[in-house]
């Protein structure tokens, strides 16, 4: 507010972006509606070469968007990328990685892993501390 009492120009200038956003939304909404059949004809055509140019993409954008060491950005790929196959093949339907267990049949969901790495990173990062 301003020392009159008014809102000022601002509160109009928000308001404008708002709205502006709003219609930049509903434009990619109806843009990813129209053309969502024509992409899925496209991707239903992909074949094992075209996945493997995808991973590849993939794992280059991981390493070169990483911030600090490399190694370990290509590391953290790798180790995803085995995460990602526990599980059943897609294709034949065996068990990959799941060493008899049915829980692992399913995969390894993103909750549990996600709480077991904030897990033992906390355990990790404070050895010392006494309560």
């Amino acid at each position: 507010m301003l020392s009159d009492g008014s809102s000022g120009p601002r509160r109009t200038c928000l308001g404008h972006r708002c709205l502006w956003i709003l219609h930049r939304r509903d434009n990619g909404c109806a843009g990813a509606h129209a053309f969502s059949p024509l992409l899925a004809t496209v991707a239903l055509r992909f074949g094992p070469v075209e996945i493997s140019a995808i991973l590849l993409l993939s794992f280059t954008m991981i390493t070169h968007l990483a911030s600090g060491s490399k190694l370990k950005a290509v590391a953290m790929a790798i180790v995803g990328l085995i995460l990602g196959t526990v599980g059943q093949d897609p294709e034949v339907v065996t068990p990959r990685f799941a060493y008899g267990s049915i829980t692992l049949m399913d995969g390894i969901g993103l909750a549990p892993l996600a709480m077991g790495l904030f897990g033992i990173s906390e355990i990790f990062s404070q050895p010392g501390e006494n309560e």
